[in-house]
């Protein structure tokens, strides 16, 4: 179930499973274990504090996590943020942040409502 809500959201879920050797359990513990991941909140308060060289770290990890996981809602916000951090485009931070914010909220929600499915 959690798989096809993925796939509904715009995840490449197979294309994902490709780069897991089709090992459907470790991708589930890997989406588990990324829900849990402390850059979301990192990322958060880097960009509050505007230490945007700590941000950048934190979203080239979110970014890569989620481009190898196939969570391209996710991935697509990602690039957008890490462009304007590495671009040094500061004034539009917390838009595109809301953006990705959003995103992985629903990827929270979308694992914790399966979350019997997950591991």
């Amino acid at each position: 179930m959690l798989l096809e809500s993925l796939k509904n959201w715009g995840a490449d879920v197979s294309g994902a499973l490709e780069r897991f050797s089709g090992d459907e359990t470790l991708y589930l513990e890997c989406l588990s274990l990324f829900v849990a991941d402390d850059h979301f909140s990192a990322l958060a308060k880097s960009l509050a504090t505007k230490n945007y060289n700590e941000a950048f770290e934190h979203i080239h990890s979110i970014k890569g996590v989620a481009g190898n996981m196939g969570l391209n809602p996710m991935y697509k916000a990602a690039c957008e943020l890490g462009a304007a951090l590495s671009h040094e485009e500061y004034n539009n931070l917390a838009v595109i942040h809301q953006n990705l914010h959003r995103q992985i909220e629903i990827f929270k929600k979308l694992a914790t409502e399966t979350k019997t499915n997950i591991c």
